[in-house]
């Protein structure tokens, strides 16, 4: 387990707290991730490694 917010993880990332959520409600749609209150859990790796290459 990995304690990051939403913030952290896009200041990780050079993004914005609103684009991170855009991509991580993207991935729950399609099944790769679920999303808590204050947690996402991985659900489905094969899909995620799918979703995220260009």
């Amino acid at each position: 387990v990995v304690a990051l917010t939403q913030e952290d993880l896009a200041s990780f990332v050079g993004a914005t707290r609103v684009a991170v959520n855009r991509v991580l409600v993207d991935l729950e749609r399609q099944g790769a991730v679920k999303l808590g209150r204050g947690q996402v859990d991985l659900v489905d790796l094969v899909l995620l490694k799918k979703a995220i290459r260009y």
